[in-house]
C-alpha cells in the first residue's frame, strides 16, 4: 500500500510524454475529435456567475430564468429627495466606463470559481443538465480542488454517458488511481493500458496496476505487474525505485525469497543511490535500513 499512498506526490509532477505502444494485437482507438477553443473570459465569468447564483438560491443546477425583480423604492422611502434618474442615464454611464482589463476579469473568474467549488462540494447536483464536455470540465475542477468523491462521481457519469469521449482516458486514469475499491481500480487502470496509449501517464500504468493488485492482496499478480513496468517507465527515478522496492518487499514477505529481495535492494542503491525527490529518498532510506547500511553523512 505504501506505493499507492505516495502516488499522489507523483501526480503533482509535470505531465509526462506520450505512453508506450499499445499492447500487441489491440486496435488503436479512433482519433479523438479536435478540442474546442476555451471560452472567452467574459463568457466564462457569466457561466460561473450563473452557477453561483443557482447555488446561493439553494439549487445545485445552472441558473434558470431570474425571479421577479424587487419592488421599486420611491424617493420618499429612501429618506432623500433626490430626483428619479433620467431614463437611460445608467446605461450611458456604463457605456462610457472603460471595460475592465482582462487580468481583472481573470481574477474575478478565479474568485467566483473557488466559491462555486466550495458550494458545489457535497451538494446534490442535477447532472442531467450537463453535457459530456461540461461533466469533464467540472470533474477536472473538482480534482484540482481535492474534492475526491465529487470528482469520482463526475468522471463515472461521463463514462456512463459517453465511454468514447475524448476525456475518457483521463476519467479511467483518475478513477483507477483514486478509488478505494480494488476491483474498480484494476478495471480502470487496465482500460488506460489497453485503450488509451496516448494518455500522458500510459507508460507508468503497469506500476499502478501493481498497486491495485496489492490493494486486492494479490502479491503474485502485483509482483508481475511491477516487474513488467520496469520495461516501460524509462529512467524515471520514482517508478524505477518504488517498483523494485515493492518487489523486494513482496519477495521477502510473500515469497520468502530473501536473496531476490537483497538483489533488488542493492540494485536500487547502485543505480539510484541519491535523489532530491522526497518520495524517492524515503524509499532509499528504507532500502539502506533493510541492508544494514548507514545513512550517508549529512542525511
Amino acid at each position: 500500500m505504501r506505493g499507492l499512498e505516495v502516488a499522489g506526490t507523483a501526480l503533482a509532477a509535470a505531465a509526462v510524454g506520450a505512453g508506450a505502444a499499445l499492447l500487441a494485437g489491440r486496435a488503436a482507438p479512433e482519433p479523438s475529435p479536435p478540442v474546442a477553443a476555451p471560452p472567452s473570459l467574459p463568457a466564462r465569468l457569466a457561466e460561473i456567475e450563473g452557477r453561483l447564483a443557482a447555488l446561493e438560491r439553494g439549487r445545485a443546477s445552472p441558473a434558470e430564468a431570474p425571479g421577479p425583480a424587487p419592488p421599486a423604492v420611491a424617493p420618499a422611502d429612501r429618506g432623500d429627495a433626490s430626483p428619479e434618474p433620467t431614463p437611460g442615464a445608467s446605461a450611458a454611464r456604463r457605456d462610457a466606463a472603460p471595460a475592465p482589463p482582462a487580468e481583472s476579469i481573470a481574477k474575478t473568474v478565479e474568485g467566483l470559481r473557488r466559491r462555486v467549488l466550495a458550494l458545489e462540494d457535497g451538494a446534490p447536483e442535477d447532472l442531467s443538465r450537463l453535457d459530456a464536455d461540461a461533466l469533464a470540465e467540472r470533474a477536472r475542477e473538482a480534482g484540482e480542488a481535492r474534492q475526491k468523491s465529487r470528482a469520482l462521481r463526475l468522471w463515472r457519469e461521463l463514462l456512463a454517458r459517453d465511454p468514447r469521449h475524448r476525456e475518457a482516458g483521463e476519467a479511467h486514469f483518475t478513477i483507477g488511481l483514486t478509488t478505494d475499491d480494488a476491483d474498480e481500480a484494476l478495471s480502470h487502470i487496465r482500460a488506460v493500458i489497453e485503450r488509451h496509449p496516448d494518455h500522458g501517464w500510459h507508460r507508468f500504468m503497469r506500476y499502478y496496476l501493481g498497486t491495485a493488485h496489492e490493494m486486492k492482496k494479490d502479491s503474485a499478480a502485483a509482483y508481475e505487474a511491477y516487474e513488467a513496468s520496469l520495461g516501460e517507465v524509462g529512467d524515471n527515478p520514482y517508478f524505477n525505485v518504488w517498483a523494485r522496492h515493492r518487489m523486494a518487499t513482496i519477495a521477502e514477505e510473500g515469497r520468502r525469497d530473501p536473496a531476490t529481495a537483497e538483489r533488488l535492494r542493492r540494485e536500487i542503491l547502485e543505480r539510484w543511490g541519491a535523489s532530491d525527490w522526497p518520495t524517492v529518498a524515503s524509499a532509499l532510506k528504507e532500502t539502506r535500513a533493510k541492508l544494514g547500511i548507514a545513512e550517508p553523512a549529512g542525511k
